[in-house]
């Protein structure tokens, strides 16, 4: 009874995440527009039912937001 999914972001490894999909997810993929080139962001997703109950997170996976090529 899968309803969607929620992804979270934190900018340092360990610290306090914050919900970036307000809205649920079919999927559990995301493109992050708001993000900084040069930096470093950890991410984690929850799987949410239809009744409203969130799993566990993920494990954090970070991901180097690099500069475009001219």
């Amino acid at each position: 009874d899968l309803a969607g999914y929620r992804m979270y972001r934190s900018e340092q490894e360990g610290t306090q995440v914050q919900l970036r999909t307000p809205a649920l997810l079919p999927t559990p993929a995301y493109r992050d527009n708001s993000v900084s080139s040069g930096k470093r962001f950890w991410y984690t997703v929850t799987a949410v039912d239809r009744a409203g109950n969130e799993s566990a997170p993920s494990a954090a996976m970070a991901v180097d937001v690099t500069q475009p090529s001219p």
